[in-house]
């Protein structure tokens, strides 16, 4: 009787062991597939969350460690073990402590330096005179841009431009203003309303910054205007003095 009860039991334990050598491998394999499996050329493998390159070392995180060994890039197979040449990320190495990045302190605003960097010349003021300043502005603005006329200004320009657009047109083939079959009369006219309609664009653009930087160099001259100006000095009465005299004693 026991003797049966042997043979009914063995195979019961050779199936444990087998279940615990399967399992074994199993977590192992699982172990590979979470983490990384670094190979050396001597053929011995090492488990490990994190590998890479610096120079000629190779740095490797275990498995549950917060630290990394080094081995020389030499020893280890790069192709087969497929490392990294990025550095780990923070929370898997440590870092020396670098110091900190110097940054040069800015120069302080001041209230000219926000101005369009042709103006900013006519600042400190030279002069007090608000129509001579106004004639500097106006100077180096090309004319008083409240003055100009958007439609005369855009159409000066397209006039004076359509010789160098007509040779960019036919290339230089047709001389200017010779005849045109109906399709290249076409085509020009079509050309001519899309560069009409840029050109009136570009000018509707450049009177309108005109006109804010006039008005940015003005309130700019008032302020500095403002603060040059000293208290002027009180006038003499014109009302007659009178003595007084004390009252006498009693």
């Amino acid at each position: 009787m026991p003797n049966g009860v042997d043979r009914m039991r063995q195979p019961r334990v050779i199936l444990s062991v087998l279940v615990v050598y399967l399992f074994i491998h199993f977590f192992l394999f699982c172990q590979a597939a979470a983490a990384g499996m670094l190979y050396f050329k001597n053929g011995k493998t090492v488990l490990c969350d994190y590998a890479w390159v610096e120079n000629d070392l190779v740095y490797v995180v275990l498995v549950g460690k917060q630290f990394a060994i080094t081995y020389n890039k030499s020893e280890i197979d790069m192709v087969k073990s497929g490392i990294s040449p990025k550095p780990p990320p923070r929370h898997q190495r440590s870092e020396t402590a670098k110091p900190p990045v110097q940054h040069k302190p800015e120069a302080p605003r001041t209230a000219t330096s926000s101005l369009p960097q042709p103006f900013q010349d006519l600042f400190p003021l030279t002069t007090f005179d608000r129509e001579e300043f106004m004639r500097k502005v106006d100077a180096r603005l090309g004319g008083n841009p409240y003055f100009l006329d958007l439609n005369e200004e855009a159409e000066s320009e397209f006039s004076n431009n359509l010789p160098a657009l007509w040779d960019h047109v036919f290339s230089g083939r047709i001389p200017y203003k010779a005849s045109l079959n109906p399709d290249q009369r076409n085509y020009w006219n079509d050309v001519l309303n899309r560069y009409r309609a840029d050109v009136w664009k570009k000018k509707e653009i450049e009177i309108r910054q005109a006109k804010e930087i006039r008005n940015l160099l003005m309130r700019e001259f008032e302020i500095q205007t403002r603060s040059n100006v000293k208290p002027a000095k009180p006038t003499p009465s014109t009302q007659p003095k009178i003595r007084i005299y004390p009252a006498s004693p009693p």
